[in-house]
């Protein structure tokens, strides 16, 4: 499921969608005719940076990926895997090269 999850942003953050964000627009990343995630620029410079994401349905935002040195990557994913409202895994790219290597 991560794996799929991160290929979707990735491509997002990669792709020419991501061009034609703006914070706040509501996504569909699944297909499945139901709104569940939403662009954040976080820092203010007019890209977004970072998505907010309802994995599992229930209406509540359990995933965040982020771009947080603007290079167009997603570098990390704070994940609350057990729908607790915490934050239980954070997945970083450590070395920069657009894959996710460290869960933590």
């Amino acid at each position: 499921m991560i794996g799929k999850l991160i290929n979707i942003v990735v491509s997002l953050f990669g792709g020419e969608i991501a061009e034609s964000l703006s914070d706040g627009d509501v996504l569909d990343m699944n297909g499945d005719g139901i709104v569940d995630s939403v662009a954040m620029d976080t820092d203010g410079d007019g890209l977004v940076d970072s998505v907010a994401m309802d994995t599992d349905g229930d209406g509540l935002i359990d995933t965040v990926a982020m771009d947080t040195n603007d290079d167009g990557l997603v570098d990390s994913v704070a994940m609350d895997t057990d729908g607790d409202g915490s934050v239980d895994n954070i997945a970083l790219d450590t070395d920069n090269d657009g894959e996710l290597d460290t869960l933590v």
